[in-house]
C-alpha cells in the first residue's frame, strides 16, 4: 500500500534539502514527486523501522509537496548515485564524474582527519583551500584549519585543536562502516586520539 508523505517548506524556501524521517514497516525503494522519480536511501534502524533519505530539490517558502513510496523492499542501485573509493589515504566521494568532498584520514602533514573539498550541491566550495592548497588572495592562517574536521582545545590536559610540535593528534584505526547509496554515505571510523607522546 503506498504511504504519502507530505513535506513543507515554512518560512523559508528549500533547495537541495536534505530530508531523513523513521517509517515503521520495510525500507521505501521508490519515491516519487508528480510522477517523478525521486532518489531515495534506506536505512533500517530497530524493531523493524526504517530510516527514509531523499533531497527537497525546490520548494519554495510557505508551499508543500506531496511525495509517494510505491515500493518497498531493498532499492536497486540506480544511476546517479554517490561512488565511495578508499584511496589507502583518503575517502572520495563521487557523483559521476564529480568529486563531491574527500575523507583525508591518512596525511602525513595533517594531525588529524579531516575532509576536503567540501562541494555545495552548486559546485562552489564551502571551505577555504589552505592549507591544502594555495589558492591566489586566500589568507594563510590558522593553518590548522583543515576545511572540516574534529578537534578539541583541551583532552585531559592535551592540546588536541592546533598542528603546534607538542600536540595530540588522531590515529586512523579501522572503518566500522563505509556505504555510499543513491542520497548519501555513511562513514563510520575507529581513531585513536593520542598526546603527542602517543
Amino acid at each position: 500500500m503506498p504511504i504519502t508523505l507530505t513535506v513543507a517548506a515554512g518560512m523559508r524556501a528549500r533547495a537541495a534539502c536534505p530530508v531523513a524521517l523513521t517509517l515503521d514497516g520495510p525500507a521505501v525503494a521508490s519515491l516519487t514527486r508528480d510522477g517523478q522519480e525521486v532518489p531515495c536511501q534506506s536505512r533500517p534502524l530497530a524493531d523493524g523501522r526504517h530510516e527514509l533519505r531523499f533531497v527537497v530539490d525546490n520548494l519554495p517558502a510557505g508551499e508543500s509537496a506531496i511525495y509517494t513510496a510505491s515500493e518497498f523492499g531493498e532499492a536497486a542501485p540506480g544511476a546517479g548515485g554517490l561512488v565511495l573509493t578508499d584511496s589507502g589515504s583518503a575517502l572520495q566521494v563521487h557523483r559521476g564524474d564529480t568529486l563531491l568532498t574527500a575523507y583525508h584520514y591518512l596525511d602525513p602533514q595533517a594531525a588529524r582527519p579531516y575532509w576536503f573539498p567540501v562541494l555545495a550541491p552548486n559546485g562552489s566550495r564551502v571551505t577555504r583551500a589552505y592549507p591544502m592548497e594555495a589558492v591566489a588572495g586566500e589568507k594563510e592562517d590558522h593553518p590548522h584549519h583543515r576545511s572540516m574536521w574534529v578537534a578539541y582545545g583541551d583532552v585531559n590536559g592535551a592540546d588536541n585543536w592546533s598542528e603546534a610540535a607538542t600536540c595530540a593528534t588522531m590515529a586512523h584505526r579501522s572503518w566500522n562502516r563505509a556505504v555510499a547509496g543513491p542520497v548519501c554515505v555513511e562513514v563510520e571510523q575507529q581513531l585513536t586520539w593520542l598526546t603527542h607522546g602517543g
